[in-house]
């Protein structure tokens, strides 16, 4: 199976040090970024297969980032948001989106691994809520 081009975007440089060692530990190529200013210019240009992002970080959080990311014109890439807080707290700031995932942090790499390999193979737009609206017949 191939390995997917990652962002990771966290606040913390112990988080993504930990975070970024694990996943390239399964193969995966991965881009840390403390500023998702930064990450999102990256994004436009040079999109990667998934972006994992933390919800809480100074000057733009996560859902602000995943705003700017669609605004900007990047609609399928998928991202997960890893938080200390339930996603309960905070996914309803977030329009639905089945490119989405939230993970409660610390998430270890089995259950990261778990939600980038379902969204890496649902295909554009094919996530479980899209799937749900497709009336049948």
């Amino acid at each position: 199976r191939s390995m997917a081009r990652l962002i990771l975007i966290d606040d913390s440089p112990i988080v993504l040090k930990v975070l970024q060692h694990e996943l390239a530990e399964r193969g995966h190529t991965v881009q840390e970024f403390q500023d998702a200013r930064q990450a999102l210019f990256l994004i436009q240009k040079t999109p990667p297969d998934a972006v994992i992002v933390d919800y809480n970080m100074p000057g733009m959080n996560g859902v602000q980032f995943h705003a700017r990311l669609r605004e900007g014109g990047v609609q399928n890439l998928p991202v997960i948001f890893l938080s200390v807080l339930d996603s309960k707290d905070y996914a309803a700031e977030l329009p639905a989106d089945p490119r989405v995932r939230f993970l409660k942090k610390p998430a270890g790499p089995d259950l990261i691994g778990a939600a980038l390999a379902e969204l890496l193979n649902a295909g554009p737009g094919q996530g479980p809520a899209e799937k749900a609206k497709i009336p049948a017949g």
